[in-house]
């Protein structure tokens, strides 16, 4: 979950180093887009979003966050449900991804991935 969000920070940085808009939509875009479909659909580990729009995660005995801290089967430090490190990481990818939809004319996505989202709109 968290290395998805950090792609999505590194192709704005590579968009703004390299100008290369053409290289972000055609290879990346597409992906990233499809990640965030994932995401609201829902994926393994209760990973989805929820009404509120916020991602929700977690199974008993699952360590999936960097901050889960696990010895042997006892997550001693339990991140389940809406962590707020996942949280920003979830909105910052929300408002890049709505960034990316704009600079290339994506007007439906420009409406599926606003920042203030509720999941219905997806």
């Amino acid at each position: 979950m968290l290395q998805t969000f950090i792609d999505d920070r590194c192709a704005r940085a590579f968009l703004a180093y390299s100008g290369d808009l053409e290289f972000v939509r055609s290879e990346l875009y597409p992906v990233f887009a499809d990640i965030i479909s994932w995401h609201v659909r829902g994926t393994r580990y209760g990973i989805k979003v929820d009404p509120s729009g916020l991602l929700t995660s977690g199974e008993q005995g699952v360590q999936l966050t960097w901050m889960d801290a696990k010895v042997g089967d006892w997550v001693v430090t339990p991140r389940r449900g809406k962590p707020v490190e996942i949280q920003a990481l979830w909105y910052n990818a929300l408002c890049i991804i709505e960034d990316l939809a704009r600079k290339f004319g994506d007007e439906p996505g420009q409406k599926r991935y606003p920042p203030g989202h509720r999941a219905g709109m997806f």
